[in-house]
Order: C-alpha cells, then sequence, then structure tokens
C-alpha cells in the first residue's frame, strides 16, 4: 500500500491568531527576517534588519544585511563606514561575518510583511542584539544617503 505523505510546517499547527500574534510580534525593532526581497537586482532571497513602523503604521522600515561592502557601489571611506559589521558567531542565522547596509531604508508594506510571517513563520531569523542595534541606528542618523524626512517616519532623525 501507498501512503501519501503531505509536507507541513510547523505554523500549520497553530490557529490564525496565534500566527497574527506571532507575527506582530516578530516585527520589532531589531528583528531579521530572510525572504524574496524584490527590490534588488536581481530580485533574490535576502536577511534584512526591521528598523520600525512608519508613524501612520503603513510601512516598516527595512536595512538590508550583506556578506561584503560592494567597492563598485560604495567608493567612498565614509560611505563604507555606514555598513555596520556584524559576526557570524554571534548569530545563529548568518554564515559568515556581514555587513548592515546603513546607506538606504527600505519600506516594506506592514500588511505584506504580517501576512509573510503570519503564513511562514520560519523567516523570522532571529533577534540583533541591543549594542549592535544601536550601531545601526547610529550610522543610519549619520547616513546623508537617506532623506531626514525617511530618517524622521521612523524615528532616526
Amino acid at each position: 500500500r501507498s501512503r501519501k505523505c503531505v509536507e507541513m510546517a510547523l505554523g500549520d499547527f497553530f490557529s490564525e491568531e496565534f500566527r497574527s500574534e506571532y507575527a506582530s510580534r516578530s516585527l520589532e525593532p531589531g528583528s531579521i527576517i530572510r525572504m524574496h526581497f524584490r527590490e534588488t537586482n536581481p530580485p533574490k532571497i535576502k536577511l534584512f534588519v526591521v528598523l520600525g513602523t512608519s508613524k501612520d503604521k503603513v510601512v516598516l522600515g527595512v536595512v538590508l544585511i550583506n556578506s561584503q561592502i560592494n567597492p563598485q557601489i560604495f567608493r567612498s571611506a565614509t560611505v563604507r563606514a555606514w555598513h555596520i559589521p556584524i559576526m557570524a558567531r554571534d548569530y545563529d542565522f548568518l554564515d559568515h561575518d556581514s555587513f548592515v547596509d546603513c546607506t538606504q531604508i527600505f519600506e516594506k508594506s506592514s500588511v505584506e510583511l504580517m501576512k509573510s510571517v503570519s503564513d511562514t513563520p520560519q523567516i523570522v531569523a532571529g533577534k540583533l542584539d541591543f549594542e549592535d542595534f544601536q550601531h545601526i541606528r547610529q550610522a543610519i542618523k549619520n547616513a546623508t544617503t537617506i532623506a531626514k524626512v525617511q530618517k524622521r517616519n521612523f524615528g532616526l532623525a
């Protein structure tokens, strides 16, 4: 006899309300999400850091985690300094030492991200420690590549 095997994720065993509450708790400042990122060229699976929710609660500000700093794009030492190193030894979600790119804030729909985390809880990779997150916040505040109005919208001006 053959048995049909259905693959289920752990999240499938929890109620929609529970998953929604988990998503809400998981999208706080410092949370790390791993998911498809349309804004990169080419679009691909990326790790990113949640900075916070916009004043109107419509979008979440996020910054990308990269395995290295691209010298072709980030030519000046000043701009390279706005890439904050995070160490693989400190975080299970990293395969190697990486950099948080604090030169650009991406805005992701709060509703879309909540739904993604609720539907696929395993995309929540972890959370930055307080000290690393403070370094990232400070680099964003210093970055002249980000408009003050956008920084202010996420409480970073």
